[in-house]
This record gives C-alpha cells, structure tokens and sequence, in this order.
C-alpha cells in the first residue's frame, strides 16, 4: 500500500516508503520507493520486493509525511544534477526547516548547534541517541575508526535489520565500479550529519551461538552437524569438521544458513529458550 515503510540491505539508505504503485500486464505490481535520506528507487519488481533482499515493515506513513520525504527527495536530486540553483539558500532553509520540525527526529542534535568539532563526533552522537531510543536495554558502542567512518558494535541484542534500519541513513558514500566511492549529501546529512562508511559489527555470546547451532541442527537434521560446537565456531574451524559437507550441493551455502540465523535472532528469543544459563 502506499506509505508502506520498507527496507533493504542492498541500498545503504535506511528506511524507505512506497509512494507509487503500478499494476502491470499479468497482475504484477511496480513500485516506486522514497528513502528518508533523500534518494529513491522507481519502478521496483514486486517479487525483488517480497524477496529476502527487502523487508516489509509494520509500519505505514501519512500522506503528509509521504510529502515531506518526496520533497526532501527533490531538492537532493535537483542538488546532484543542476547544481545549486539561484534560489538556492531559501529552498535549503525551507527543507532543513522541515527536517527538524519531524517528530522522530526531534531529540537529534542539528548541525548548527556548534558542539561537534567534526562530522564524525556529530553522526556518533546521533547514532547514540536514536539506538538509545529504540533499543534502550542493548548496549551499543559508537565509535571513529578512520576518517568518515564509523563503526556501531554490540553484542546479542536485537537483529541487524533492526539496527540497520537506523544507521543507513547516515551514510553518505555510495559505492560506484571498482570501489569508487561518491559522496550524497542531502538534506539529513546537512542537518544531522553523514559520513562516507557506517558499518555495524555484531558479536556473539556462546549462548547465542549455541542457540543458532541447534536452530541450524533442527533445519539441517545429518549427523554431520554433531560435530558443530561453539569452540569449532569461535576458531573459524567450520570447514574442518568435515571436507565432503562443505563441497557437497546439498549444504552449498549452509556456513552462510548459521551466520544469516545469528543475525535475524534477538536476545530476548535466546533467553526465553533458557539458553542464557549457558
């Protein structure tokens, strides 16, 4: 429907929203999605939509709302291809006006409060707060690794989807060719600050891991998998356990099963399991 909140890990925008919906020979659907950093994606399959790639989530804006994302779209891409118009410094006052009167966006530090002494310590201190919103009982750590980048880690908690969602919009590098990178600024980066990377590095209590070995067993009955341990796991030993079930196509792909399990899980999963004694 339209004002349906999306997101994807193939775009490292952040959360997005369908603004337009085209039916197609057959019954199939196009969709055209706006994301809150200001770039979008039109025409989008239905079935790359509802593929692993994507995520629905339960969420849905208001047709206001929907404007004010379609309007921040416009001034970023009027911005990347026309340069600055002559109008400039009022249509830009106008848009950054409009970013900070958004209610989920409110307790965020602007830009022209002149606290930060770089972009990097402006993107972690809203990082910070906007984590602490969503996930206040996950302990996250924010930090500058390299010049515009940086990095988010925790470990257990919730899954990275969900941490994702709230990190991609502060990246401003989009990834062109061989490793060529572009810098976007629009509106939100103006406002709340970008960088070039935000990469989140999840890590794994024994418990946690040992719940995604089990999960992996319940799906993947074989006797192969008894060998599977924590130990086997922390030692990057998965392809010693048996050379034949790596190479066989019956388990293509089963190493990335484990991993793609401990990313979708949460915390609270684990513990109601009884896995936290562990």
């Amino acid at each position: 429907m339209i004002g349906q909140v999306v997101s994807s890990d193939s775009y490292s925008n952040g959360r997005g929203v369908v603004f337009g919906i085209y039916v197609i020979i057959g019954g199939f659907s196009r969709f055209d999605v706006v994301f809150e950093n200001g770039t979008k994606v039109d025409n989008l399959s239905e079935d790359l939509l509802r593929s692993d790639l994507w995520s629905i989530l339960d969420e849905v804006k208001t047709s206001a709302e929907i404007e004010i994302l379609l309007s921040n779209s416009h001034f970023y891409y009027s911005r990347m291809t026309e340069g600055c118009p002559p109008s400039y410094k009022a249509e830009r006052a106008s848009k950054l006006a409009q970013l900070r009167s958004m209610p989920q966006y409110a307790k965020l530090s602007p830009r022209d409060t002149n606290r930060f002494e770089s972009e990097e310590e402006l993107v972690i201190c809203n990082l910070r707060i906007e984590l602490q919103a969503c996930f206040p009982d996950v302990k996250f750590t924010v930090r500058k690794v390299l010049d515009s980048c940086v990095t988010v880690c925790w470990e257990d908690g919730v899954p990275d989807d969900q941490v994702g969602y709230i990190i991609g919009k502060y990246q401003n590098g989009i990834i062109f060719g061989k490793c060529q990178n572009r810098i976007i600024q629009c509106p939100f980066h103006d406002v709340f600050g970008g960088v070039s990377y935000v990469v989140h590095d999840r890590h794994y209590s024994d418990a946690f891991v040992q719940y995604a070995i089990d999960r992996l067993r319940d799906k993947y009955s074989d006797h192969v998998l008894k060998n599977l341990s924590v130990e086997i796991f922390r030692n990057d030993q998965l392809s010693d356990i048996c050379p034949k079930f790596w190479r066989n196509v019956k388990y293509a792909g089963l190493a990335g099963k484990l991993y793609g399990i401990l990313a979708e899980t949460e915390w609270k999963e684990v513990k109601d399991n009884k896995y936290d004694a562990c």
